[in-house]
């Protein structure tokens, strides 16, 4: 058995040792080793193709986790030869890479801190790529629409969905997170949630878990 991890820098080492981090206490627990595709600033897409780009390396026994991010983050893959995605990247924005293309978003258009605050209209950043999307493109329904479709297409057996904002409250309730200007779960934080988690597998049958 190998345990499989989708999902953004809630599932990460971040800020954190890698061995504290909850992937690996949940695998060390179990005795086997950990895949872990997680990565920071991505969006709920870039979190699916993952899974399916590694779905057919997955075993039957194994155990694959699929942490959602928020349905309001957006990824845009970088084409340079579009003059405002350089204006955009002239403001240093999050990237990442994967299979030699480059992906990018706003620094700020995803806040875990608006969970405790119910206001979670983008906000205006100033940068004109970022506001005309946002302003005349995005769709809170549509994205939330996104998110459902990708979880029903994913309900494998020993297959764990975990949500981000339940994450994220388990976080700040008990104040496990980094600091007030981090609020990415702290080594004890990342404790909790693999407790939460191993709870989950020893106390209910795989396919129905999600937490």
């Amino acid at each position: 058995m190998t345990i499989w991890v989708f999902g953004c820098s809630l599932s990460t080492a971040f800020n954190v040792e890698l061995d504290q981090c909850w992937p690996q206490i949940v695998a060390k627990s179990l005795g086997t080793s950990v895949n872990n595709f997680a990565h920071e600033t991505v969006d709920n897409f870039f979190i699916y193709s993952s899974y399916i780009n590694q779905k057919n390396n997955i075993k039957p026994d194994d155990i694959t986790f699929l942490q959602w991010t928020t349905p309001f983050r957006k990824m845009f893959l970088y084409n340079k030869h579009n003059e405002n995605h350089k204006r955009a990247m002239k403001e240093k924005p999050l990237t990442i890479k994967r299979n030699n293309k480059s992906y990018f978003r706003r620094i700020n258009d995803c806040n875990a801190t608006k969970l405790v605050d119910p206001d979670t209209t983008p906000r205006n950043s100033g940068i004109e790529f970022y506001d005309i999307w946002w302003n005349d493109y995005f769709d809170s329904y549509e994205s939330e629409t996104n998110l459902k479709a990708y979880q029903n297409a994913t309900q494998d057996k020993n297959t764990v969905h975990l949500e981000f904002d339940k994450i994220m409250n388990i976080i700040t309730d008990n104040q496990l997170y980094i600091n007030k200007q981090d609020l990415h779960p702290s080594a004890a934080g990342h404790v909790l949630l693999a407790n939460k988690i191993l709870e989950k597998i020893y106390n209910t049958k795989i396919a129905e878990k999600k937490i």
